[in-house]
């Protein structure tokens, strides 16, 4: 990617943390941020992801922890590594999120809550154990989420009862951590981005199935890539204006890309 020298600059030394950075936009994101000689600590579920990313990276400032981020007890373990690893944390992007595709009528209450746990959750875990931490370093929480104005959202009540709650969350927690310095964004992708959220999809008993790319109704040429997105919250990142007090303007909370 064509980086600016600002870029190299502007995060070097900096502690991200990423949650879901083993595969789509948060891989995309770890490893633009080690080129960007950021410290970078990330997590995943799955053994072979987590083998090949550290092994690509061998030598560079990176911490990956094998974390179930719908557990409490695990995203406490994962902020308490990336404090341990790196002594502070300057940046928290929650990207991990599972899909589904069921009905009220179709779901399961296990169901329901696994998809809540995973999206929402997760958020609510690392954001509330990392905040002091962020406090401290005057940082930047970031949520990655849906258009929950415009999206379409038949069929898939779990899935978009959990975006709308990642909205009214990172609303309310702008406003509390504002005197604190602490900038707090929702970033919304406009386009489909091409990752295994869409083709690993959680049924209405829980169970993970695989949905045949050729049937997706969206094709890759309507869909971009997990690199082009990381570049663009790059982008949006540097652009955080450092403040003194107060809020960022309301229209800086949620940000289409």
């Amino acid at each position: 990617m064509n980086l600016s020298l600002t870029s190299t600059t502007h995060f070097k030394d900096k502690v991200v943390v990423i949650t879901g950075g083993t595969s789509g936009i948060g891989r995309a994101l770890v490893e633009l941020f080690l080129q960007l000689n950021a410290k970078v600590v990330t997590c995943g579920q799955n053994y072979d992801r987590i083998y090949q990313l550290q092994s690509l990276y061998v030598g560079y400032p990176l911490h990956i922890n094998l974390v179930d981020v719908s557990k409490h007890n695990d995203c406490a373990q994962f902020i308490n590594d990336a404090i341990k690893s790196f002594g502070q944390i300057d940046i928290l992007i929650n990207n991990a999120g599972i899909k589904s595709n069921s009905s009220l009528q179709e779901i399961s209450i296990p169901a329901f809550q696994k998809v809540m746990d995973v999206n929402f959750n997760s958020m609510l875990y690392c954001t509330k154990l990392a905040s002091p931490h962020l406090i401290k370093t005057k940082g930047i929480i970031v949520g990655i989420n849906e258009d929950v104005k415009t999206s379409t959202i038949a069929n898939n009540i779990a899935y978009w009862s959990s975006k709308f709650a990642m909205n009214g969350f990172l609303l309310s927690l702008q406003h509390e951590l504002a005197p604190h310095n602490v900038a707090v964004l929702e970033l919304v992708p406009t386009v489909p981005i091409h990752t295994n959220i869409h083709y690993r999809v959680m049924n209405a008993i829980g169970e993970i199935i695989a949905v045949d790319e050729k049937k997706d109704n969206r094709t890759r040429k309507k869909m971009l890539y997990p690199d082009w997105i990381a570049k663009k919250i790059i982008e949006i990142l540097i652009k955080v204006p450092k403040r003194k007090k107060g809020l960022l303007d309301r229209k800086t909370l949620t940000i289409k890309i």
